[in-house]
């Protein structure tokens, strides 16, 4: 015995009269009554209609819906010059600049009072040699003493030094990375890669890869 569907009876003459299809109707249900309306139904754009939907609401659709949502994302590669950016980067420059030249100024003002004591032990040295070089041991104890004492200076300077480098240099660098996260963003990349020796050109993967490190440069200065 075959089972009456749902819509038996109901005279289909117009779009107008198209029973609402709710969410809880079944898949089978929607098949059903597509077969059962299409001989009666004379607008060829209504079929087609109620097929759009059935095809719309089937698992195979959906399923195949979500393969395109992931396949179809496009890779866009940001490539970034590190040494290019540090060198062009004029507050970052401009630090280690002054460091450098604080270290070469602090050096120089150690070789000149390295140079003097020198200088002043040798005259030292000759006077007491003519009184018969009886405080040889003194002098030159005294002079090793100054010398230590200057070395330690410099040193405990160096050190000191050392320590604002690497505070200055972790500073600027978190910047750098600020900078280059800002670019990626902006740009919608998917990842960062950094620019080979021989240039983007070189690599042959056919990628789309984007050179972003002059709107680095221009964000950091």
């Amino acid at each position: 015995m075959n089972s009456k569907s749902p819509y038996h009876g109901m005279q289909l003459h117009s779009f107008d009269y198209l029973p609402v299809v709710s969410s809880r109707t079944t898949f089978h249900s929607l098949i059903y009554l597509l077969k059962n309306i299409a001989g009666t139904i004379r607008s060829y754009a209504c079929v087609v209609m109620l097929s759009t939907i059935v095809l719309s609401l089937s698992p195979e659709a959906d399923a195949q819906k979500r393969q395109l949502t992931v396949s179809d994302k496009v890779e866009k590669i940001a490539m970034v010059d590190q040494d290019s950016i540090r060198k062009a980067y004029k507050a970052f420059f401009a630090a280690k600049q002054k460091n450098f030249q604080t270290h070469i100024a602090s050096k120089a003002a150690l070789d000149k009072s390295l140079q003097s004591l020198d200088k002043r032990t040798r005259e030292n040295l000759q006077k007491d040699s003519l009184k018969g070089a009886k405080k040889r041991d003194q002098i030159n104890g005294q002079a090793d003493g100054e010398r230590s004492q200057l070395m330690l200076v410099w040193q405990q300077e160096q050190k000191k030094r050392h320590e604002e480098r690497i505070s200055m240099m972790t500073t600027y660098e978190a910047k750098i990375t600020q900078a280059i996260q800002a670019v990626v963003i902006e740009g919608k990349f998917t990842s960062v890669e950094p620019v080979p020796k021989g240039g983007i050109a070189t690599l042959t993967d056919n990628k789309r890869r984007i050179d972003i490190t002059a709107l680095i440069i221009k964000k950091l200065n």
